[in-house]
């Protein structure tokens, strides 16, 4: 039986950190979403995504918004927030920070990345 890749949804608006995890996520299937328009509907084209790496502030949707659009297909769904804006962004941090598994600051070691998915995709 073939083994199946977990997918990964990376959204974030800067093309430079898509690929960045492009090429540190080869062991699963990397979904790229520029935005959180195009993120809810390549969720949708792929419920069977395991896991999301978002950016918060993209063209779009606000973090928040899309987290709430992720949690309505699917409450169950692995989150982890991977954004350059720490304790400045506000109300949305407080809603992020209490329905998301991880929050990464940018930049980022790639290492805790990897391992962030590694543990959240085993369990």
């Amino acid at each position: 039986m073939a083994h199946v890749q977990k997918k990964i949804l990376v959204i974030d608006d800067e093309a430079v950190v898509r690929e960045i995890f492009v090429l540190a996520l080869k062991d699963y299937a990397v979904i790229l979403a520029e935005d959180g328009i195009s993120a809810v509907r390549k969720y949708q084209e792929q419920p069977d995504i395991s896991l999301v790496l978002m950016d918060v502030h993209m063209p779009g949707l606000s973090g928040a918004s899309l987290l709430v659009a992720l949690r309505r297909q699917n409450p169950s769904l692995k989150i982890v927030v991977v954004s350059g804006y720490g304790p400045q962004i506000g109300q949305d941090e407080a809603f992020l920070r209490a329905h998301v598994q991880a929050w990464v600051e940018k930049p980022f070691d790639i290492a805790v990345i990897k391992n962030i998915c590694a543990q959240l995709l085993e369990s």
